[in-house]
């Protein structure tokens, strides 16, 4: 997922205008830290609650947890973010044993439907006031 404030939230700032590098970080830490947030609460909301898991599923696991997406704790814990000049991405690098990417078929579900999407590549809206807070204060402070 890439934060992409090139644009940015409010429209009069100058086209010349650049996070610093410790905006970049900051927005990234805030990222990664609300995507892993998704893990803990399952959707984290009631308009973004994730499908239940199967009991078949339930069944296979080694301690019975029956929360989605966090059997073994790989996904999460891949999550991190990339800054790339003016860009911050927010990403994984968990691949399955048919290498594809697991994050994309968890958050956005199996083309056969075995897997439900459970989006958790996806910001709060705290988290994205806080991206943008900590934006205003950098340009108001004149850096």
């Amino acid at each position: 997922m890439k934060i992409d404030f090139k644009y940015n939230f409010w429209g009069y700032l100058k086209p010349t205008y650049k996070p610093s590098g410790k905006l970049l970080r900051s927005w990234g830490n805030v990222g990664v830290s609300d995507v892993q947030r998704n893990f803990d609460t399952s959707g984290r909301n009631i308009f973004n609650t994730w499908k239940p898991l199967a009991e078949s599923t339930i069944a296979k696991r080694k301690g019975g947890s029956n929360k989605p997406l966090i059997d073994t704790g790989q996904l999460s814990q891949s999550v991190s973010k990339k800054i790339s000049g003016q860009d911050v991405y927010i990403t994984t690098n968990r691949i399955d044993k048919h290498g594809e990417n697991i994050a994309y078929n968890m958050n956005y579900g199996c083309k056969n439907g075995h897997v439900p999407a459970r989006e958790f590549m996806k910001f709060s809206p705290s988290a994205i006031e806080n991206m943008i807070s900590d934006q205003k204060k950098e340009v108001l402070n004149g850096n």
